[in-house]
């Protein structure tokens, strides 16, 4: 805690571990889940110091930046430039040898400054870009910041602000919050099961999915304590603030697909089940598998073009639709890396629909999930399923199994 105080009102450079991107570009209205397509990726994330400011930690890939120089002596330099409403920050970043992987800075904020807030309850929402000056890219999105009664902050082992809800399972929180408090720690762990396709039937495992109390926790006199994250989700219950804080336990590679376990599994959306369940007792998994996909391709270039676009779609699904399940498995992951990414995304209300080809076409394909979120994920949609996508849904598998599939 002690270096979040230091690091308040100025800007520094640290190395930290992976970052999770944010989806906003200027193909985001239309393609919001193409990751590949986005320059950029950084990373927002917020603490309540007081009820009436706060400090916003963001973080960014130096790959992902343009480093010039103005002179041939000169350094190389990159400049970054932070809106965060009508407020705007600096970030000069010049290349050094041995340098971290991520480029971080702190900034401290007034809420009552941020005049371009939009309320939500009693939180607020405001608009952020995040710009490479030099390359000429930029992300939006919205800058989110909990009520100022909700004090419970998050921080890695390094002091780093929480972003988002995936935490490497083994890894501990800290947690800051008013002092002296319980907090009812309760843990739900869903089967790991795949989705039906999009033209079954399919019961939704999840909508009743009830986490079961495991311990109280006591936060200290600061209101500090200290959260080992297991694996699955957990939720920590404060009665006395009417206050709830979910975390999922990821892998220690998530979102990433590299165990040959893991790389088998994930195959099963275009697998017959005689050829997944020969590939996981293989005694050589590894070869068994790049036989799959050699077959599929007819030759090793081939072959690997469909293994890149496969596992990019996995990851990608990984990043934007994890919730209780690893991204993958939901239905949105399933049509995603299938189908890959729609030419159009509509949003309406609670509900999104895919759209496979153009509007108005006959043979455009369409897919509508509604939005069926529960306190423990918010980030679930449901897929409306019909027999009509028997068709679509075994042309694309025929033509992953053919080789026949182009990168998004």
């Amino acid at each position: 805690m002690k270096r979040i105080a230091h690091w308040i009102g100025c800007c520094v450079v640290v190395a930290w571990g992976c970052s999770t991107g944010m989806p906003s570009t200027q193909t985001a209205a239309r393609k919001p889940y193409d990751w590949e397509a986005k320059l950029l990726h950084p990373e927002l994330s917020t603490i309540r110091l007081s009820p009436d400011s706060a400090a916003v930690f963001v973080r960014l890939d130096r790959s992902e930046l343009l480093y010039l120089r103005e002179t041939p002596q000169a350094p190389f330099t990159a400049v970054v430039q932070v809106d965060l409403g009508p407020m705007r920050w600096e970030l000069r970043d010049t290349l050094e040898d041995a340098m971290p992987v991520e480029l971080d800075a702190v900034w401290r904020v007034a809420v009552g400054d941020l005049d371009s807030t939009v309320a939500r309850g009693d939180g607020v929402q405001v608009p952020f870009t995040v710009r490479d000056v030099a390359r000429n890219a930029e992300v939006t999105g919205w800058w989110e910041l909990a009520p100022g009664h909700q004090t419970l902050n998050r921080f890695d082992a390094d002091g780093w602000a929480l972003a988002g809800r995936d935490v490497p399972a083994g890894d501990t929180l800290y947690l800051q919050g008013p002092g002296g408090l319980a907090w009812v720690w309760a843990q739900a762990r869903p089967e790991a099961q795949l989705p039906s396709p999009p033209f079954t039937a399919f019961s939704d495992p999840l909508a009743d999915l009830v986490p079961q109390v495991v311990d109280t926790l006591f936060a200290d006199e600061a209101g500090r304590f200290a959260f080992v994250v297991p694996e699955g989700t957990s939720l920590l219950r404060s009665t006395a603030l009417g206050f709830e804080f979910v975390v999922h336990g990821r892998r220690q590679d998530f979102p990433f697909v590299r165990k040959v376990p893991y790389l088998i599994e994930t195959t099963r959306y275009i697998t017959s089940r005689t050829e997944y369940e020969r590939m996981t007792a293989s005694d050589d998994p590894k070869g068994a598998l790049d036989g799959f996909w050699l077959d599929c391709g007819n030759d090793q270039d081939r072959g690997k073009n469909l293994i890149e676009t496969y596992y990019g779609r996995v990851e990608e699904a990984n990043r934007y639709f994890s919730g209780l399940q690893e991204g993958w498995r939901t239905d949105r992951g399933m049509v995603h890396i299938v189908f890959g990414v729609p030419n159009k995304v509509r949003r309406s209300g609670r509900s999104e629909w895919w759209i496979y080809g153009e509007e108005g076409n006959a043979n455009t394909l369409t897919f509508s999930f509604r939005h069926a979120p529960t306190s423990l994920d918010p980030n679930r949609y449901v897929l409306d399923r019909s027999i009509q996508f028997r068709p679509a849904w075994d042309r694309m598998v025929t033509s992953w199994r053919n080789g026949r599939i182009q990168g998004d």
